[in-house]
């Protein structure tokens, strides 16, 4: 089961293996021997990647829930709340961490008394083995093979854009339609201001105009309540303002490539009891994230 998720969390047999600490054959028996069991395709096998099946999915959210549930209960049987203090240092994404991580982590706080958390509320991907941190949040995959990571939920991309802006611009009906269109950038965008959407079988990478590029999602979720062009931001931030009518999604039929929120830590902070206890809190409570 943990090769299992494993797999499916970094899509790669190679990295998998390097996280379990076994050999990649070890791993791909160990999925092949699931399969064998299940009678079903788990994974389709790409060049470069295994893609995970509808089924396969479903299985894993599955097994995620129950193993979360079973480290939580043999931590505590071993005496876990007595040995959860020290101080951890966090990293997180600062849009993300002010919407959700405190409501997450300060009932844990609350249960252990000796345990101090620092977080750094920061949108650029830092450096967590350089900066000393013992857990870091990110949206996207990290390739550093030091580095655990297990994935929370896939973020959906939506784009969107005010009321105001489309009764006076106009609304794009297709991915040709944005280039006569006005967008809000991301700074910290890799590759420059190009948003990616998954055709049906390559991926589409559109170069979008921009006069307004910042550094922080909450900021360009503004912008573009205030009418400045068209956005395209995370789920959890945008959900909201689509409800409320100061958003609207265009495009929603476009498939746009979506990201993996993760959770990352160095591999000699496994064994410490906080670290775990940590991650595995934020596994459970994300597994069916609020925001949807």
């Amino acid at each position: 089961m943990h090769a299992l998720m494993a797999v499916v969390e970094t899509g790669s047999v190679s990295i998998a293996a390097n996280r379990l600490g076994v050999t990649k054959s070890v791993v791909s028996k160990r999925i092949s021997d699931i399969e064998r069991k299940v009678q079903v395709e788990l994974f389709r096998r790409l060049p470069r990647k295994m893609h995970v099946t509808d089924v396969g999915r479903r299985l894993y959210d599955r097994i995620r829930q129950e193993l979360t549930e079973l480290a939580l209960a043999t931590d505590e049987a071993r005496g876990g709340s007595s040995r959860i203090q020290g101080q951890l240092r966090i990293a997180a994404p600062i849009s993300f961490g002010v919407r959700y991580l405190g409501a997450v982590l300060a009932p844990v706080l609350k249960r252990h008394p000796n345990l101090e958390v620092a977080i750094d509320l920061d949108d650029r991907s830092v450096d967590l083995l350089g900066n000393g941190y013992d857990l870091g949040m990110r949206v996207g995959v990290s390739a550093t093979p030091s580095l655990i990571q297990r994935r929370l939920a896939m973020v959906e991309l939506w784009v969107c854009a005010s009321p105001e802006y489309l009764n006076e611009q106009g609304t794009p009906h297709s991915l040709e339609d944005l280039s006569h269109h006005r967008c809000v950038g991301y700074a910290h965008l890799a590759g420059g201001q190009v948003w990616n959407f998954q055709g049906k079988r390559t991926q589409q990478s559109v170069r979008v105009p921009t006069r307004w590029v910042v550094n922080n999602g909450e900021l360009m979720r503004l912008a573009a309540e205030q009418g400045l062009g068209l956005v395209m931001l995370p789920d959890f931030l945008v959900a909201e303002s689509v409800k409320e009518g100061k958003l609207k999604r265009v495009l929603p039929k476009a498939n746009v490539v979506p990201v993996p929120l993760t959770v990352l830590f160095p591999k000699d902070r496994q064994k410490n009891p906080a670290v775990r206890l940590l991650v595995e809190t934020l596994v459970a409570a994300f597994a069916k994230p609020s925001w949807r």
